[in-house]
């Protein structure tokens, strides 16, 4: 009896111990996902004040511009990495764990901008894109809008000191760029006055006969591209590495596009869709037509795989007429005030655009790619709001992941039979080729030592461009945006390689990917 009293006392004694230890683990992890909320937050407000577009589609009142306003968010991240490292994540839950390790990243983004900023151009077609927002989204800060533009004379200036400065092959379609951002206000004075300082500084651009590409023509432009992989991809990749990757890709689709449709000489297979005039759209008119018939086709024919579609609806619009000679295509605007998703299509030099590619863009750009992916994170409440939703920053690595999903999705589309012309079928393979000659092309110009007239060579083979839409995808990666278009194709075979590693079916594997919103591929 008393033995046995003992033993019960002992039992009981271990019960306690192990609630009380379950307790303190429970407090230990609550006191985590607190501080985690915390820095997120903070990261939130400070990532709200860089990017006024984005408050303002919130709902958040917008009483200023982010003008001269670098130093103090980088010391603020610095200061919260320092902050994050103190956390005790032993006993936190999973979602405490991903959003850290979320966080961490963006941190030391932001910290990385500190000398990542002076080799971004902020009149290059991509980057200028914000000038248009704030007239469209925020016109009541046109004082703010002058001290925009003196900022970015001053910055050019400062870059020019620095000895980084827009080669001379680059200054026109920079001139026409910006010529366009400034016949919108023309007549107002102070932003006359600076738009007139940018001009004078890209003409003697102009005029130095400098031809020099890439980013590592500049002093430190190489160190700076390593770090560009893994902001624009999300993964600790080389530029060897991924230069190796979209050879091997390349290789592997030319040989899939002999294997399945049984082209061999290419040249003449596009010449002869070339010469084809139903390749080409009559107008735009005809050209939303034509994109809007291939979304008709997804009607019932997702369900199957995926477990849930966004509920805003999907549209197409026209480009803007002043970004058209910037951008080879267009691009994905997520719901906003309207609730509804646009794709943002290039409308211009339509008798030199053949449409081969039409299915592929329209299932990438809406659904399932772009649309369905960022209108279902946008939905997801769950998520905290520097998970979800789209900031238009340069310090989150999640493009590899939005990118490879939009072009995963493009390529799924073939599994469910979307392709069944020879003719979208054709133009998906050369389009998913194109992206990978990306790989090639964009770690060429930038760090390998490739001249624009290899690259022109080489994209001309392995994609399906007109010379117009060849010079602007070169801009883009040797001066625009360099390394974010290795986002594309190494983001989608990241996800191809989990996908082959996965045992359930392919609607778990879809959620797995979708239901935790973006991350850095390399947390996924």
């Amino acid at each position: 009896m008393s033995a046995q009293g003992n033993n019960a006392q002992g039992d009981n004694a271990q019960g306690d111990n192990a609630q009380g230890g379950n307790a303190q683990d429970l407090a230990k992890s609550n006191k985590a996902s607190a501080e985690i909320d915390k820095l997120m937050d903070e990261a939130w407000e400070r990532a709200l004040d860089r990017d006024p577009v984005t408050a303002n589609r919130l709902g958040r009142t917008v009483d200023h511009l982010p003008i001269d306003e670098t130093e103090e968010p980088i010391a603020q991240a610095r200061k919260a990495l320092g902050e994050l490292a103190k956390v005790d994540l032993t006993t936190a839950d999973r979602e405490t764990r991903l959003s850290a390790a979320f966080l961490q990243d963006h941190l030391e983004q932001e910290v990385a901008e500190e000398d990542r900023n002076w080799y971004r151009f902020d009149v290059t077609p991509y980057y200028s894109m914000r000038l248009g927002f704030y007239r469209s989204d925020l016109p009541h800060l046109m004082d703010d809008y002058a001290r925009a533009v003196e900022q970015i004379a001053r910055k050019l200036d400062e870059q020019r000191a620095r000895g980084i400065r827009i080669p001379s092959w680059a200054t026109k379609i920079v001139i026409d760029t910006m010529q366009s951002h400034a016949e919108e206000t023309a007549g107002n004075p102070l932003i006359d006055k600076a738009f007139t300082k940018i001009f004078e500084g890209l003409q003697q651009d102009a005029e130095r006969n400098n031809n020099a590409v890439g980013i590592a023509q500049y002093d430190g432009g190489a160190k700076t591209y390593d770090g560009l992989i893994r902001l624009h991809t999300g993964l600790d990749k080389t530029a060897e590495e991924v230069h190796h990757i979209g050879l091997t890709e390349v290789d592997r689709l030319t040989q899939q596009i002999a294997d399945e449709l049984g082209i061999t000489d290419e040249i003449a297979y596009r010449d002869a869709l070339k010469a084809d005039p139903a390749s080409y759209a009559k107008d735009p008119a005809d050209l939303e037509r034509r994109y809007q018939a291939h979304l008709d086709r997804l009607t019932g024919v997702l369900d199957d795989v995926f477990e849930k579609l966004p509920e805003a609806p999907f549209a197409i619009r026209k480009l803007d007429d002043g970004l058209a000679g910037g951008l080879t295509y267009g691009y994905y605007e997520p719901p906003g005030n309207s609730g509804i998703g646009y794709y943002h299509y290039n409308g211009s030099d339509l008798p030199n655009r053949p449409l081969i590619q039409a299915a592929s863009v329209m299932f990438h750009e809406g659904l399932p790619g772009h649309h369905l992916q960022l209108g279902r994170q946008l939905e997801n409440k769950t998520l905290h709001p520097l998970r979800r939703e789209q900031l238009d920053l340069p310090t989150f690595a999640i493009a590899g992941y939005h990118e490879g999903w939009a072009e995963y999705a493009a390529g799924l589309c073939k599994e469910l039979g979307l392709y069944q012309d020879p003719i979208d079928h054709y133009g998906r393979l050369s389009s998913e080729r194109f992206h990978a000659a990306r790989l090639v092309v964009d770690t060429g110009l930038n760090v390998l030592g490739w001249s624009r007239e290899q690259a022109a060579a080489y994209l001309a083979r392995a994609g399906f461009l007109s010379p117009v839409e060849v010079e602007s995808e070169i801009l883009r990666y040797a001066l625009d945006d360099p390394g974010q278009a290795l986002a594309y194709h190494l983001g989608h075979w990241h996800i191809r390689e989990l996908r082959a590693q996965h045992n359930g079916d392919l609607k778990h594997f879809h959620e797995s990917i979708l239901a935790d919103g973006p991350m850095p591929l390399r947390l996924l």
